[in-house]
């Protein structure tokens, strides 16, 4: 079920889609009113809120919904309009225009005395009611509200009513033990009712039919999803009804933090390496693409690819902030072999590429920096404007050999910054006067190139690299607020550059195999701040690099062998058959603040959040951690993409999970990128038919061999559990949290006399759930959460625990007040 925000999911949930009526050429559910108003007394006291969606009024009642349904029918010449004053034109128009109209009000049966409303995430916006002489019927500053829940409709049961993708939704809400076959309801004033053989309900109107989508509802069996069938059932008092088939009574709520996963691609061989997020939360990505019918946009600059020549062509593609509609998508390319690995997006919108190319005929712009192909094949940087319909600038960046721009970064005055590995026979890879060194040593080196806001000249580019015969190469790039870059890659050279003090100043095993390395480069380019080796003496890989607001450096990759490794970080033993590594390195470079292996798996793109926080993604196939709320605790295929969050000391998980389906050729993720509220959003490469999508998504099937993807997580803030005692307590017991008030971190200690399973849950003052802190069995003993409200506002919250015996015949239920103060 695809969903917008957070949604929980009980033990049953049930997802139906907002009434569409499917006249012909005609869709009335529409709309870019996606709020819900309050009655402040300007209607019938029975309405709760009011819906207004293109075509449809809908009437939110404690027993249900009174759907107003219109259409509005002009029949106008538009020539007599243009002869006509403003007053004959108006006159005009009401005389021609017809408005259609018909009612049907769904009733819920039975339902409880004590329902209540809550109106969810209020609009800076309000309306004002003042219509007739009657000043009781008068209403100001009315609230506006994102959705909206009705608690206690059933015993356990709420429903929630929100907005998804302009579409009105309603969740039915089923709590541990609800019976199902409570809630049903009726519907009066429509002309006929069935049930088609897609499960959907469909109403007769006079308008034309209205659908309410199938019903869609699962509970979580061993760590995966299962789905349990649910259907309306048609009864023989008239009413509808809802039908579930066996499940597991007993389930507790389960977090589905799925916001939205699509597939981006055609019918060929497609690759998403590189994306990044907007304050909108809007998505961009880049990578390459192999087929000719991968989807790409009206006015986009490059609707077809690049010739009859092209093999593989870069894409850019941006997605709308709920994975539903591209809101550009794009072809870059020429003949031959392209591939975009990097993107950058500035305050505007604009997206700035860089990756490689073969072909002679790349796109370049009239004074950019250097507009032919100089070699077999060159680096490239590209500004595309935020509406990807042009160029802004595009130019190759190479000499004679073949070159390759890996990463990008750019600065609050544009400039662009790229690294990657130069390979110019001739040693001509453009270099700048001062810079730190400006020539080829050995066959291949890394580089750092900086070029000015409007693509015209270079500002300073260095290489940066030994003699090594297999070379050195940079993979990842970031720049501080001083306009130092930091980056990270893999060297086979003895003699790769490094600063006195550093880390580690000498390479570590043997030259056939590679060590990492973190260079940190001046802002003029003209000098090492520092540069350290960090080896394994088998092999190592250094494929991302990221900074925090102090300047420690954070990089993540690929290790086998004796992998340097700090006391007290999550996994401290060596892994000698290879795996992820994450490490943190002080902003001097001379010392680890903290390194730690994860698992069997090989990490591709690491970011970190205001809190030291780190997220990395990358592909697993054989055993590796997840954590127990994880979306996907096991491998589902030969290879899963994966994402995982460390906490700031490197110590523990705070999430870990799989993402992928079955494929034999198995799912990679290339590329993560995190928005203020936690959301983690990766791309990469999927060839499993069964990926997890989400409905609603821009493309929710395999296209072709393997696809790109989008996939957005909601990742919560970390809580951790810890025993604090052996003993066991003879009674169950929630205690007050301390310190209070607090900020932004809590201790919230209980005891459990028996073996329980245990949840805990914050709610603000509204009654809404802003965080699940526990969900897990634990043994009898006593316990403490560590709470982190970090993205909370201050004000007073609720922490709720609910506990139940293993055998069942204990149960213990308690709130408590906290005041976070900021």
């Amino acid at each position: 079920m695809y969903k917008k925000l957070l949604i929980l999911c009980v033990l049953f949930c049930a997802a139906v889609n907002a009434q569409q009526l499917n006249n012909p050429q005609q869709t009335l559910n529409q709309t870019n009113k996606s709020f819900f108003i309050q009655n402040k007394g300007q209607w019938d006291p029975e309405v709760k809120y009011l819906a207004s969606i293109g075509g449809m009024n809908a009437w939110i009642t404690n027993s249900g919904v009174v759907y107003d349904y219109y259409r509005i029918t002009k029949n106008i010449d538009e020539t007599k309009i243009l002869k006509m004053n403003l007053r004959q034109k108006r006159d005009y128009e009401s005389k021609n225009t017809s408005i259609q109209g018909h009612v049907v009000k769904m009733q819920l049966v039975n339902t409880e005395n004590n329902i209540t409303g809550t109106g969810n995430n209020r609009k800076e916006g309000y309306y004002n009611y003042f219509i007739g002489n009657d000043q009781s019927k008068w209403a100001s500053n009315v609230p506006l509200y994102d959705n909206v829940e009705l608690q206690g409709v059933y015993k356990n049961i709420d429903i929630k009513y929100y907005y998804d993708n302009g579409m009105l939704r309603y969740d039915y809400k089923a709590k541990p033990g609800a019976d199902i076959s409570q809630l049903k309801f009726k519907f009066d004033g429509q002309e006929g009712i069935r049930i088609n053989e897609k499960g959907e309900l469909i109403l007769k109107t006079s308008l034309g039919e209205v659908t309410n989508g199938k019903i869609y509802a699962y509970q979580t069996d061993g760590g995966t999803q299962k789905e349990v069938e649910c259907k309306f059932e048609q009864r023989q008092d008239g009413t509808i009804g809802l039908k579930a088939e066996i499940y597991d009574s007993t389930k507790e709520l389960i977090i589905d933090p799925l916001v939205y996963s699509t597939y981006i691609g055609g019918n060929n061989y497609d690759s998403g390496n590189s994306i990044a997020i907007d304050s909108s939360g809007n998505a961009y990505i880049t990578g390459w693409t192999e087929s000719s019918n991968f989807p790409t946009t009206s006015g986009a600059y490059q609707i077809t690819m690049g010739s009859m020549l092209s093999n593989q062509n870069v894409f850019v593609t941006k997605l709308n902030s709920t994975g539903s509609s591209l809101i550009y998508s794009t072809y870059i390319g020429g003949n031959y072999y392209n591939s975009g690995n990097s993107i950058a997006i500035d305050s505007s919108g604009n997206a700035y590429i860089t990756g490689w190319t073969e072909a002679s005929n790349f796109p370049t712009t009239s004074g950019a920096y250097q507009i032919t192909l100089a070699g077999a094949q060159n680096a490239f940087i590209t500004k595309l404007n935020s509406t990807g319909s042009a160029l802004v600038y595009s130019t190759f960046i190479g000499g004679s050999g073949t070159d390759q721009g890996n990463s990008i970064a750019i600065d609050s005055s544009g400039n662009a910054y790229i690294t990657g590995e130069a390979y110019s026979d001739l040693s001509n890879f453009p270099v700048t006067s001062g810079a730190f060194q400006t020539s080829l040593k050995g066959n291949m080196n890394a580089f750092v190139t900086k070029l000015n806001s409007n693509g015209s000249a270079l500002v300073y580019s260095t290489l940066i690299g030994g003699s090594g015969v297999r070379g050195d190469q940079g993979n990842s790039i970031t720049i501080d607020g001083k306009g130092n870059v930091y980056i990270t890659g893999y060297t086979y050279s003895s003699n790769y550059p490094t600063t006195s003090g550093a880390f580690q100043t000498t390479f570590s095993g043997n030259p056939s195999e590679s060590n990492v390395f973190i260079t940190k480069i001046n802002s003029s380019g003209s000098a090492l701040v520092y540069s350290t080796f960090i080896g394994s003496g088998v092999g190592a890989y250094g494929t991302s690099i990221a900074i925090d607001a102090n300047e420690n450096a954070y990089i993540t990759g690929w290790a086998e062998g004796y992998y340097p490794i700090t006391s007290g970080a999550y996994q401290d033993t060596t892994l000698f058959g290879g795996g992820v590594f994450i490490t943190k390195i002080n902003s001097t470079g001379s010392a680890l603040v903290y390194s730690s292996l994860i698992g069997d798996a090989f990490g591709n793109s690491i970011v970190t959040d205001v809190s030291g926080n780190t997220y990395i993604t990358g592909y697993a196939s054989s055993d590796y951690p997840t954590t127990s709320d994880a979306y996907q605790i096991t491998l589902g295929g030969e290879q899963n993409a994966f994402i995982t969050k460390l906490n700031s000391t490197g110590s523990a998980l705070v999430y870990s999970t799989f993402i992928g389906g079955s494929g034999e050729f198995g799912d990679q993720g290339n590329s993560i990128a995190i928005d203020a509220n936690g959301n983690a959003y990766i791309t990469g490469e999927i060839a499993s038919y069964n990926y997890p999508t989400t409905t609603g998504a821009f493309q929710t099937t395999l296209g072709g061999f393997q696809n790109a993807f989008i996939t957005k997580l909601n990742i919560l803030n970390p809580t951790f559990v810890v025993s604090n005692s052996s003993n066991v307590p003879n009674k169950f017991e929630l205690m007050q949290n301390f310190p209070n008030p607090f900020n932004p971190t809590t201790v919230i200690s209980f005891a459990l006399p028996f073996s329980s399973n245990v949840k805990i849950e914050a709610y603000n003052i509204l009654g809404e759930r802003v965080r699940e802190l526990l969900n897990a069995q634990k043994t009898a003993g006593y316990y403490e959460v560590y709470f982190n409200a970090t993205g909370l506002a201050s004000g007073v919250y609720l922490y709720m625990i609910y506990a139940k015996s293993i055998d069942g015949k204990s149960e213990y239920r308690d709130t408590k007040k906290m005041l976070l103060l900021k």
